[in-house]
């Protein structure tokens, strides 16, 4: 909650190893950005800040360089951890603040460039680390359902399962040859029509048709000016005719893939469309802006 007098404003909180960061980064940050999709691809956090005393470069890029190092070495590889958190802060002069949390990530990478001089560090929601994503595996499976397979996954590799589907086939026997049970286990949802993702070190599992079956989250009008830019494509492959809207929309945490939107006063383009993907982006003067990228259901 807020002081309903605050002006209104949006931050994103920030925990390195679980120390809240976000004043000490404030000053330098140019930019955080939240990437997510209702494909295998992992969730992103990344973090843009300038570095123009080169205290970075020369300190602190260390100190966290040896953080990682230390967990590998202490902690079994768990790597170095990062919490991400949007928050609007008394956004309808009502004292309520409106999150979106990002979840948790592991550092994967660290980029130094100039000119300008800056840092980027990045986050995955899908370590390397883990069993899931790194070790080939060769084994059978008899007599049971996705979702006790998802389970089993899950379990060996120290993650959760949110399994959100009526469709779960039945196996006889599925063979897994020579390959990472992440990628095994995206195989098996594809030939189901079953979205898979991997967030906050929980794989989720979601019916496409039922979530495009629910009501729209959202309306948005053409002419809105909430809508800050904007493409649309209408494609014909393989029989099949595709139409796809990207949208540069004010930021709107309830935008987030697998969920639908109405579209209005867009020509051919008006309809319902589920969400692709995501990118919600905070400036570091607090300007937040929502990229989505949509498909005709």
């Amino acid at each position: 909650m807020s002081n309903i007098n605050t002006a209104r404003s949006t931050v994103v909180e920030t925990t390195f190893q679980g120390v809240n960061v976000t004043d000490s980064l404030r000053p330098f940050l140019k930019s955080c950005s939240y990437s997510e999709s209702r494909s295998e691809e992992s969730d992103d956090f990344q973090i843009l800040l300038h570095d123009r005393d080169d205290l970075w470069v020369k300190s602190w890029l260390i100190d966290v360089i040896n953080a990682v190092e230390r967990s590998k070495r202490t902690q079994k590889n768990t790597g170095f951890m990062i919490n991400g958190a949007l928050v609007q802060k008394n956004w309808h002069s009502d004292g309520k603040d409106r999150m979106l949390s990002f979840g948790q990530f592991q550092l994967d990478e660290v980029v130094a460039k100039a000119p300008p001089r800056e840092i980027t560090i990045k986050g995955t929601a899908l370590p390397y680390g883990i069993g899931v994503q790194q070790a080939n595996k060769t084994r059978k499976f008899e007599s049971v359902r996705l979702n006790n397979i998802a389970e089993r996954i899950s379990k060996e590799s120290g993650m959760s399962v949110i399994f959100e589907s009526a469709i779960n086939p039945l196996y006889t026997r599925i063979d897994q040859n020579n390959i990472s049970d992440i990628v095994f286990l995206q195989q098996l949802c594809n030939s189901a029509g079953v979205s898979l993702k991997v967030t906050n070190n929980i794989i989720v599992m979601i019916d496409n048709a039922a979530f495009v079956a629910k009501p729209a989250v959202f309306d948005i009008n053409r002419t809105d000016k909430a809508v800050l830019g904007y493409s649309v494509r209408s494609a014909s492959t393989d029989d099949m005719h595709e139409m796809t809207v990207d949208i540069k929309h004010e930021g709107n945490p309830v935008l987030l893939s697998c969920l639908t939107v109405n579209l209005h006063g867009w020509g051919r383009w008006s309809g319902k469309y589920v969400i692709d993907s995501t990118q919600h982006s905070v400036s570091g003067n607090g300007g937040y802006v929502t990229d989505i990228k949509l498909e005709r259901t």
